[in-house]
């Protein structure tokens, strides 16, 4: 069976179960087009990460392509097109980094009730970074 007929059935399969399915078969017929005319069988990890990391995604968008690429081939898998499912690692989420005013901020929640003196040098900090947002008494 082609990759076109199993991406065919498993939309008519999650239709069948009352889905839309809209922007998950606009997914398909991209990936349909990424790997071009390569038979299912021959699909690779590499070529679903190189569909799902294509340059510019969000996180979000890279989730959801894993999600129904890994329905779709679960759904072969279960139908005995495939033996096993292709389907690479799950990708990892990017990482941010903290800027120092997102760390001067939270100063206050790390005072310890039970050391005052921490407590107090936290305060006075917090009083110096961001005053009004400090729900300390000033007294």
């Amino acid at each position: 069976m082609s990759l076109e007929d199993i991406i065919a059935n498993y939309i008519a399969q999650q239709r069948s179960l009352g889905k839309r399915y809209s922007a998950e078969v606009k997914i398909l017929a991209a990936f349909r087009l990424s790997v071009s005319d390569v038979r299912l069988r021959d699909i690779r990890p590499e070529m679903i990460s190189r569909f799902v990391e294509r340059g510019g995604t969000s996180d979000e968008t890279r989730s959801k392509k894993f999600r129904v690429l890994s329905g779709l081939f679960l759904f072969a898998v279960t139908r005995h097109q495939l033996r096993t499912s292709p389907m690479p690692q799950r990708p990892r989420k990017r990482t941010y980094s903290i800027t120092t005013p997102r760390l001067r901020r939270p100063a206050c929640a790390f005072a310890l009730p039970d050391r005052r003196e921490t407590a107090s040098r936290t305060h006075s900090a917090c009083q110096l970074s961001h005053r009004p947002a400090c729900g300390h008494s000033t007294r």
